[in-house]
């Protein structure tokens, strides 16, 4: 009997003893993941822990990219037991690119299944010197200056611009952004608006922080900003702008947009919507545009997308986009987490994730990739479906999620609801007669249902009409199974087994039946022990009652030794077997109460396991593809007949042409004939024998020559635009992937220098190099290298070809053409031919056919396009906004060109009279066209009031500037005056304007009256006479005089009397009241509406000592009627001493006062109202006056002075309602 059946049964029991325990297993979930990137300075080295939780605990391990486990090397990298993988301080000697620069992952493995972590980018980077530089910057006054910290390309990636100094010491940082002044970008750029001279006082230093090592630099440099003025005006010109900002998710974002121009433009945001549609930015606390710079507080996935920036002054815009990326950190929960399922049922995994963007979702199940199949389904991308689960589904499974900046992965288990079979009810001893009948019964569970199996004396019992065995699953889904056996016979005593079994495992229960009689041992079968593992022999006998059993081995009795064991139930444990000492012959004899014996005997033979001898065997194989290799597995110690079998990655073998598997007594060899990269992978080898078997596994490791799998080709671009250069190369180990750019030199012709990774320049770990922002430098030849040192490796020359759009060098011109002669302008646009030009005046297209002034004249020469307008006969017409539009295949451009005819101004228009006084006139007046130039000066022509409007004698005042007000001053006063203004530019004077007649106001008179005589008219009165100043020195119209008296040789003040102007040249008054035989000193003074002119050099007079007869003399009355007034004058009659009394005629005549108006005078000239008086009645009425001013004069027979006086003005009555 063989002894493998016993040592399963050991097995199978431990498994069922180990039950409880693996009922609480639990799969690996890592508490502690390895970041995606890891960078370390080679003067610290670094430690990169992984971890897991799970039951039993997880083993950790490490492995390549490539699945190649991590093994210590000494000096460089080790794996603790504890699983963090340790790197080492390194010199640059000790640099190697498959350790310091590789992919990891981190295992997490136990008895419930295995996961995997994300790929883990190491970097050993070497520490370098450097040193940060700053270049001056120039800029237009008024316009927003860049100064950029450069940094070589082998510390760009790990080097960030940490602040600006600036030379008073005051320190600019992002954060402080708040002032207006200046912005610190989060990329390093200093921004400096609104620049103005003074700003070229300052200078600046950038200071550095390596985010490896902590070193903090400072440039050794300072930089400074160039301020210019610019003299024209010009379009603006995007100098500075980023094509792609990428923030995270809750962050600031900042989309830089400089422009220069003149004047310094206006800048304006929009955004593409998902119509593709610009929208103007709508701004708020928020979003904001400050200095050109849009920023994004708090940004969301929503703000993500394109953004364009125009810059816009006076002269036109530019517009330049960016695009902004919003990232989120990838998060993944694999839903359910842990699932317990019944074989047979279906299972769903949802893969659970945030963040973005996400470009693709893979699943692994105990990190081998997860296929489809007709039971394994993938919903979508992030739900899988497995229906009709069986027990290799078990295990734990990963969602693994990816985008161009990161992955994540969730883990979740499948856990099969098996059962190991349990016994519920189980049979006792019986002990029975011949002829007796017995049942004997099993009550049992698990899961999946198990299987029973009736043994006696370990071997299966053989149904017959006696003996017969019934199954059944009660409701319950307990299983029951009955051994019934009728007319028992002596032979059917012994022990028997109810064996039950599933997938999970098995148990049995074994009890034994007794049936009276002769006592017999069955038939033993020989048996093979493995040397140094235990042997169990059993003694099958049977009959009843049973005395006892005792065991012989080559006639002598055991226990010989203190290996040798036996139980009370007769069976013999042999420990530690051992080859010579323990094999032979075994006997049990077996004896009932009565002396009556059996004996059953077996032969046991001592085999060896077998032993692979490991030095042929190895760890790993590194060998080249192409070339033959073999694989010994040598069996140095284990008893014949030996068997192999060989695995590849668990798998049978299966050999083809190019490989053979040879079988040996102890040995067997696998060998390559050609090595292909196929064949990579783990080899088992297997030798079994009677005994056992034993394996090994080696990794063959093959190391490919890179091989295209992306070659790279000839490919083109257009300028500003992103292009991706795709190179990918397979082998072992990963190729390198190197990109190389041709440079000309004055020395060679040509030199391939490194791409390395800039702002500009990516290259992804695929071997894309990707170029944003192109530029037309970066056309030319590039070298795609990839190496492996396998080989000579490969490599391939492809050319970039940049297209460039048209582009005009000077996009803004100004030119002045004087009027009459010929127009010349240009323009010339560099771009990809051909390039089809257009000329455009204010927006309308210019056809020379059409016009015989305008010609066009167009050469081309390689990448340049040179055309010229014309136009002859130039007339301010032409004056206007020239637009010069180049456009090939790939764009398009404009030059604007602001053509000026210049010709003489146009007349002066609209000349007024702003302020008038006696010697002044301000005046202005508007210059519609000035001929397309400046103004420098105006010519006031003026001239008095003549008999022609305009004559030879003419002032003028000379205005030196573009004023467009001038006052005329030394004027004579109430003199009329033409006047004319002729403008003046840098091309000559224009035509005079229209005639403008002005008049001056009144001014007082300047000269005092003339020829003033007194006369004694009494004793208490003199009559004064006088004529009005010089006309020419009147300054008006006279309105009457101030007539002052005093008495001489005193210093009183003159006592004045107001005198009407008479209408006579000779104009007189008399004074009274003075006294007799006085001297007075007389002045007289004339007046107008604007004052009082001088007085008259003082004349003496003398009043007389006694008054002479009088003169009549007459007051007046008035009485108001609704539209006149009615004047009576009263006459009083002095009578002189004269004894004769004669009637006297008396005449009165009234005159109207001349008011100045022409017609007003020739009334006063023919009205007159003559009245006779020839009684000697003291009053006289006259009626019916107009209302005016009138002067009545008495006039009597005789040979008597006149007496004059005044009516008062007689004012304007209103109609009485």
């Amino acid at each position: 009997m063989s002894v493998i059946p016993y040592v399963l049964f050991l097995i199978l029991v431990g498994q069922g003893g180990c039950e409880s325990s693996r009922k609480d297993a639990r799969g690996p979930v890592f508490r502690n993941e390895p970041s995606l990137r890891v960078e370390f300075s080679n003067s610290s080295g670094i430690e990169i822990e992984c971890s897991a939780d799970g039951n039993p605990p997880p083993k950790i391990s490490w492995q390549t990219k490539i699945g190649v486990v991590v093994k210590d090397i000494p000096g460089l990298i080790q794996v603790r037991a504890d699983g963090t993988l340790v790197f080492s301080p390194f010199s640059k000697s000790d640099y190697k690119k498959d350790v310091h620069d590789t992919v990891y992952q981190c295992l997490a493995s136990n008895s419930v299944g295995t996961i995997i972590s994300r790929e883990v980018q190491v970097r050993g980077v070497m520490n370098q010197y450097y040193t940060p530089q700053i270049l001056d910057g120039f800029e237009v006054k008024g316009n927003t200056a860049v100064l950029k910290c450069q940094l070589p390309f082998f510390v760009k990636e790990y080097v960030t611009i940490d602040s600006w100094i600036r030379n008073d010491g005051r320190i600019l940082r992002s954060a402080e952004n708040k002032v207006r002044s200046f912005t610190v970008l989060r990329s390093g750029e200093l921004l400096i608006h609104e620049i103005q001279e003074k700003d070229s006082n300052w200078s600046y230093r950038c200071q550095t922080r390596h985010r490896l090592t902590g070193e903090m630099l400072m440039s050794a440099k300072s930089g400074k900003i160039i301020v210019t003025e610019s003299h024209s005006s010009t379009l603006p010109r995007i100098t500075f702008h980023q094509a792609q900002v990428q923030i995270e998710e809750g962050t600031s974002a900042q989309l830089p947009c400089v422009a220069q121009g003149s004047p310094p433009p206006n800048y304006r945001w929009m955004k593409e919507g998902s119509d593709g549609v610009l929208r103007p930015m709508k701004t708020d606390r928020r979003i904001w545009v400050s200095q050109g710079i849009l920023n994004i507080k708090r940004a969301s996935r929503l703000d993500a997308g394109k953004y364009q920036c125009i810059a816009r002054n006076s002269i036109g815009e530019r517009r330049i986009e960016s695009s902004l990326i919003v990232t989120a950190p990838l998060t993944v929960h694999l839903l359910p987490p842990y699932q317990v399922l019944n074989i047979g049922q279906e299972a769903v995994f949802n893969c659970n994730f945030t963040g973005y963007p996400v470009h693709s979702v893979t699943w692994k199940k105990d990190r081998h990739p997860l296929s489809a199949s007709s039971r394994v389904r993938f919903l979508s991308r992030d739900v899988l479906h497995i229906s009709s689960i069986r027990r290799e589904d078990r295990g734990m499974y990963q969602c693994f999620v990816y985008n161009d900046l990161e992955e994540a992965q969730g883990t979740a288990e499948l856990k099969i609801t098996d059962v190991t079979p349990i016994f519920i009810s189980v049979f006792p001893d019986h002990t029975v007669y011949p002829g007796d009948h017995v049942s004997l019964q099993c009550i049992c569970t698990g899961n999946p249902v198990p299987t029973v199996t009736w043994y006696l004396d370990d071997t299966i019992v053989t149904q017959s009409s006696r003996i017969t065995e019934n199954d059944y699953v009660s409701e319950t889904g307990d299983v029951i199974s009955f051994l019934n056996i009728t007319d028992i016979h002596i032979e059917d005593s012994g022990e028997y087994k109810c064996h039950l079994s599933n997938d999970v495992g098995s148990v049995y229960h074994a009890n034994r039946l007794n049936v009276f009689g002769l006592v017999f041992v069955r038939r033993m079968q020989n048996m093979t022990a493995i040397s140094g593992e235990d042997l169990i022999i059993k003694c099958p006998y049977g009959g009843y009652p049973i005395k006892g059993t005792r065991w012989l081995k080559d006639s002598s009795y055991l226990p010989l030794n203190h290996r040798q064991k036996i139980n009370h139930g007769g069976i013999l444990t042999i420990q530690s077997v051992e080859g010579v000492a323990d094999e032979g012959e075994y006997s049990c004899v077996v004896s009932d109460g009565n002396g009556n014996t059996a004996t059953g005997s077996t032969y046991v033979s001592v085999v060896v396991s077998p032993v692979i001898d490991p030095h042929f065997f190895r760890d790993s194989v590194v060998t080249d593809e192409g070339l033959r290799t073999k694989f010994m597995c040598v069996v140095v110690k284990g008893d014949p007949p030996l068997r192999f079998h060989w695995l590849k990655n668990d798998l049978t073998f299966l050999p083809n042409n190019d490989t053979v598997v040879q079988m040996f007594d102890d040995s067997s060899i696998l060998t390559f004939n050609k090595v292909s990269s196929s064949d990579r992978g783990r080899y088992t080898c297997i030798a079994s024998n009677a005994a056992s078997s034993a394996n090994l596994t080696t990794q063959l490791i093959v190391n490919v020559p890179p091989q295209w799998t992306v070659e790279p080709k000839n490919i083109s671009v257009v300028l500003g635009n992103t292009i991706w250069m795709d190179c990918a190369a397979v082998g072992f180990p990963a190729p390198n992937i190197l990109w190389k750019k041709m440079i000309y030199t004055e020395s060679t012709a040509g030199d391939f220098t490194y791409v390395h990774s800039s702002p500009r320049a990516h290259r992804y770990n695929n071997g894309t190099l990707v170029l944003s922002d192109v530029e037309e430098n970066d056309s030319g030849s590039y070298l795609c290298q990839a190496s492996n040192s396998i080989g000579t490796g490969l490599s391939k020359i492809i050319t970039l070809k940049v297209l460039v759009p048209p582009r005009f060098k000077n996009p803004y011109q100004s030119k002045t053409v004087t009027e009459g002669r010929n127009i010349s302008i240009a323009c010339s646009a560099v771009g990809e031919p051909p390039i089809i030009i257009q000329w455009l005046r204010n927006t309308t297209l210019i056809n020379d056919i059409n016009n015989p002034r305008y010609s066009i004249i167009e050469t081309s020469a390689k990448l340049q396009t040179h055309s010229e307008f014309q136009a002859s006969n130039a007339s301010r017409n032409d004056t206007g906004i020239y637009t010069c539009t180049a456009t090939n295949n790939i764009g398009a451009d404009e030059a604007v060109i602001r053509l000026t005819v210049q010709g003489i101004p146009d007349p002066p228009s609209n000349l007024i009279v702003l302020n008038v006084t006696s010697r002044s006139l301000t005046l202005h007046w508007k210059i519609v066209n000035n001929g397309n130039s400046h103004i420098i000066g105006s010519i006031v022509q003026y001239q008095t009031h003549s008999g022609t409007k305009w004559n030879g004698h003419t002032s003028q005042l000379i205005i030196s500037n573009a004023d467009s007000v001038a006052t005329l001053r030394g004027l004579t006063p109430i003199t009329m005056y033409y006047i004319r203004i002729i403008a003046e530019n840098s091309v000559g004077k224009s035509k005079p304007s229209d005639v403008l007649e002005a008049m001056t106001k009144e001014a007082a008179p300047s000269a005092s009256p003339r020829e003033v005589h007194v006369h004694s008219s009494g004793a208490q009165s003199m009559k004064v006479m006088w004529k009005p100043p010089p006309k020419e020195m009147r300054n008006g119209i006279i309105i009457g005089y101030y007539v002052g008296y005093k008495t001489s040789a005193t210093q009183d003040k003159f006592i004045l009397k107001k005198v009407k102007k008479s209408p006579k040249e000779q104009q007189s008054t008399y004074i009274t009241g003075l006294q007799p035989l006085t001297e007075y000193d007389i002045v007289i003074r004339a007046y107008n509406s604007a004052g009082t002119g001088p007085e008259s050099s003082p004349i003496m007079g003398k009043t007389l000592e006694t008054d002479p007869t009088s003169a009549p003399t007459f007051e007046k009355r008035e009485t108001d009627l609704p539209f006149y007034k009615n004047i009576t004058l009263l006459i009083s009659i002095v009578m002189s001493t004269v004894v004769l009394i004669i009637v006297v005629f008396i005449m009165i005549v009234c005159f109207r006062k001349p008011s100045g108006n022409s017609e007003e005078n020739s009334d006063y000239e023919n009205r007159k109202d003559i009245l006779m008086v020839k009684d000697l009645s003291n009053q006289i009425s006259i009626k019916a006056i107009k209302p005016s001013l009138y002067s009545c004069q008495l006039d009597c027979k005789e040979d008597q002075p006149e007496s004059y006086t005044y009516i008062d003005e007689i004012p304007s009555l209103q109609e009485k309602t």
